[in-house]
């Protein structure tokens, strides 16, 4: 997770509502950086292409 900003997360930080009802979330937050990260270039690409 290296130059991951956690002062960007959302209100609530790591603990979850699914985590206080002894479940685990199905995408971390990284992963969902990183698919924001992904669909940005997709946008991107499909922009210039198209």
């Amino acid at each position: 997770m290296d130059g991951y900003d956690y002062r960007r997360m959302l209100p609530g930080g790591r603990s979850s509502h699914c985590k206080h009802k002894g479940k685990n979330s199905l995408v971390s937050y990284y992963g969902l950086h990183q698919l924001h990260i992904f669909i940005s270039v997709l946008l991107g690409l499909h922009s210039v292409r198209g």
